[in-house]
């Protein structure tokens, strides 16, 4: 398995993509919230943003927020792996129909959870599965 330094966006997005999507991946997330990337994708977005040293983003349509993720050096990454700015807003709006903007902070959003015991368990899979150590 090959791991990846925290300023490669394209290992990251790839990685990410394939670690996420394991079935030791869903046993972190309880099934309350459904996918990584529908419902547990806040709780992701803060985890690995403090892991790879990014920042959480926030896609928002006209009700509030939609989607969180990270952005670093030009590329939002999350649980479907990482992308530039214009193929993620292209890819969001095919898949939900909804028009979306970004927000360059996390939005508030009470439908969307955060849970720091799950964010726990998270960056020590992150950083087992993902990361190159120093």
């Amino acid at each position: 398995m090959k791991k990846c330094s925290k300023t490669d966006m394209q290992c990251l997005g790839k990685r990410l993509k394939e670690i996420m999507r394991t079935e030791e991946a869903y046993k972190i997330l309880p099934p309350k919230y459904n996918l990584w990337d529908e419902g547990g994708c806040r709780i992701l977005a803060r985890t690995l943003a403090k892991v790879i040293d990014g920042e959480v983003w926030t896609a928002v349509s006209d009700v509030g927020a939609e989607h969180y993720l990270v952005h670093k050096r030009g590329y939002l990454l999350d649980a479907k792996g990482g992308r530039k700015f214009n193929e993620f807003i292209r890819e969001f709006h095919k898949e939900t129909g909804k028009p979306v903007g970004i927000s360059t902070r996390e939005v508030r959003s009470s439908e969307i959870p955060i849970d720091k015991s799950i964010e726990k368990k998270l960056d020590s899979y992150l950083k087992e599965k993902l990361i190159k150590k120093d």
